[in-house]
């Protein structure tokens, strides 16, 4: 092989994206599964690890249907972006008094 033939690769050769999930692994990325679309049971057994505090199936259809989480509906099928979840989550943390007293006074407003 001479040097013209190693210069003018096939494109079938091109580096693609390496895709969120490979075979090899067996195992989505973590970082990338955070902005994938997953399905209910994924969404619980990332955010509660512990299956012993993990919330039902039940619970979260029911916080979909108050809409008090936010999802994605394709047909029939919902499904949950980690990452947007985890925001929606850190949203609804509620902080105590003193905290929300230290922020205020941080940025120079009076909190009284």
């Amino acid at each position: 092989m001479n040097s013209n033939e190693q210069e003018q690769a096939p494109l079938t050769q091109v580096p693609r994206a390496t895709p969120a999930f490979t075979a090899s692994a067996g195992t989505p990325s973590p970082l990338s599964e955070m902005d994938q679309l997953v399905r209910g049971e994924r969404i619980l057994e990332m955010f509660w690890p512990e299956t012993a505090s993990r919330p039902s199936m039940a619970w979260l259809r029911k916080q979909v249907k108050a809409r008090q989480i936010p999802f994605v509906k394709r047909g029939r099928r919902v499904w949950y972006i980690p990452k947007t979840v985890k925001a929606w989550f850190d949203l609804k943390e509620t902080k105590p008094l003193l905290m929300l007293q230290h922020e205020h006074d941080q940025k120079g407003c009076g909190f009284r």
